[in-house]
């Protein structure tokens, strides 16, 4: 369902805290600057600071080997990585999940959803939203969920406005912004009202990439432009930079105080400064 909707113009920011306390504090801080990937039966991680890659082989289960481009992740706590669908070599799509101990790397199979990958993944208390995404290599899909952690129970919520694959998603207060390559737009779902307004047009088939960062929200639009929302207001933007030829991995960053620290199609690292709105240049390749 799509509906207009009035914005709330958020007096301050409510991202809450939504960590869980425990673990050593130097190992949760070494967990929450890399870029965990899973690929095949390893789980890859990059981390943002010291830009050294690591792999975790034979991690995963061997039954739902997978590539990592279209596979799901959502750090959910200090030391937990939900994992979630991607396609298998034969591009049928996964249905699997499971929540990796990034301490022990000790893996535990959960309640399997719908086969997808390429969706938008978004964590709000202790559920975590699904939006969109393939079924396979060729199909999309508009149908979106929700995964609650606490009872491992998967829940039917609104469907996109149209189809889409490769679905970006990010918490905004206490709703999420949610944006697609064949979106034609910036959506905003309201959590509390399960429904979703388009909140800002935007151009179709280019993938897209949505941060949020004490009350401003900035979206990029691959080999294109990148905006910027006024500081809790979402019906003000503007542009503040276009960068051809710079492809961005979807949902493939993390943020270490001011700074968003990101995957390229190249597997290089480049830095966006969420106060100066520069991005920084080519930092560390992977490949």
């Amino acid at each position: 369902m799509c509906e207009k909707l009035e914005l709330p113009l958020l007096e301050q920011s409510n991202e809450a805290d939504l960590t869980a306390s425990g673990g050593h504090e130097n190992q949760i801080e070494l967990i929450q600057r890399k870029i965990y990937s899973p690929y095949k039966t390893s789980i890859i991680s990059w981390d943002a600071k010291t830009y050294e890659k690591k792999v975790h082989a034979n991690i995963l289960p061997v039954s739902i080997s997978c590539s990592s481009e279209r596979t799901m992740t959502c750090l959910f706590s200090d030391t937990q990585l939900f994992i979630y669908g991607g396609f298998k070599e034969n591009s049928d799509g996964i249905k699997e999940a499971m929540v990796v101990d990034l301490v022990s790397m000790e893996v535990k199979l959960k309640k399997s959803g719908r086969k997808r990958g390429g969706a938008g993944l978004a964590l709000v208390g202790w559920q975590i939203y699904i939006f969109g995404g393939y079924k396979n290599e060729y199909e999309l899909l508009k149908e979106c969920d929700k995964y609650d952690i606490l009872t491992n129970k998967w829940i039917r919520i609104a469907s996109l406005p149209f189809y889409s694959g490769s679905v970006a998603a990010e918490v905004y207060g206490n709703d999420i912004l949610v944006a697609g390559t064949h979106l034609p737009g910036l959506y905003y779902y309201s959590v509390g009202k399960n429904t979703f307004s388009k909140i800002k047009d935007l151009p179709i088939l280019q993938d897209k990439n949505i941060f949020v960062h004490e009350g401003k929200a900035w979206i990029y639009c691959n080999d294109s432009w990148f905006y910027e929302s006024k500081r809790y207001d979402l019906t003000k933007w503007r542009i503040i930079g276009y960068y051809y030829g710079f492809n961005m991995l979807l949902s493939q960053h993390v943020r270490i105080e001011n700074e968003l620290f990101f995957l390229d199609n190249s597997m290089g690292i480049y830095v966006f400064d969420l106060h100066t709105g520069i991005l920084d240049k080519f930092k560390k390749s992977f490949k």
